[in-house]
């Protein structure tokens, strides 16, 4: 009986153990929030920048020669 007692007993321990690492593995997920931030931040910084470079682009295309259109699209 004390056989049947010994591995009942270790496969609980064990599945503590991998429950235990399976919820910290879990809410570490947590720590890289700052980072998902920062490049949400960044990418609506860059979506700025992209969207009033093209409105300068396309108020000044009507105006312009075809070359300067393709050489000097950066204003």
């Amino acid at each position: 009986m004390t056989e049947q007692l010994a591995p009942n007993r270790s496969n609980s321990v064990l599945k503590g153990i991998a429950r235990a690492l399976e919820n910290m593995l879990f809410s570490s997920r947590w720590l890289m929030l700052p980072f998902y931030v920062g490049l949400v931040v960044s990418l609506a910084v860059l979506f700025l920048k992209f969207a009033r470079m093209l409105w300068e682009f396309v108020l000044h295309a009507p105006g312009a020669k075809s070359t300067d259109t393709i050489l000097d699209s950066c204003p």
